[in-house]
């Protein structure tokens, strides 16, 4: 039907055969189990492998875990400009958000919408702010630090 209709093997769907090549795979289920079953099986099988493979893995886990938590602890320079620059774009799409609840202030759904979503950004603002403060907080101790051990 598909060949009646212009379609060539190996090339895509569409005006211009830039759509799917491979089709969708399709898999054959034994009767009277339902794809709610198949998908169940499929995560028991994945978590059996996650645990299995976390067994084996504990030891070497363990050395590596104990280097992240050394590093997640260290603030640097490069980590303030990061966070400067997430503020800033947060505050950006604040503005954005700000002019988008005045311009749509008689549209209820879209002003509620708009409203949540500034409300979000206004949150995550506030906690990039917080990290921020307590990294610079962080940097500036370990400079005075320095300083003082030089002697």
């Amino acid at each position: 039907m598909m060949a009646n209709m212009g379609y060539r093997e190996g090339m895509g769907l569409g005006t211009s055969g830039q759509g799917m090549v491979d089709p969708i795979p399709v898999k054959v289920l034994p009767p009277k189990q339902s794809l709610d079953h198949a998908v169940k099986k499929q995560k028991a099988e994945n978590e059996d492998k996650k645990v299995h493979e976390e067994t084996i893995n504990s030891s070497a886990g363990n050395r590596q875990r104990s280097k992240t938590k050394g590093e997640e602890k260290k603030e640097d320079r490069r980590a303030l400009v990061a966070y400067d620059d997430e503020i800033k774009e947060l505050r950006i799409r604040g503005q954005k958000l700000e002019e988008m609840v005045q311009r749509n202030r008689n549209e209820k759904p879209v002003y509620e919408a708009a409203m949540r979503k500034l409300n979000e950004t206004r949150n995550a603002i506030a906690t990039a702010e917080a990290v921020h403060a307590s990294a610079s907080n962080a940097v500036h101790s370990k400079e005075k630090e320095k300083r003082w051990l030089k002697f």
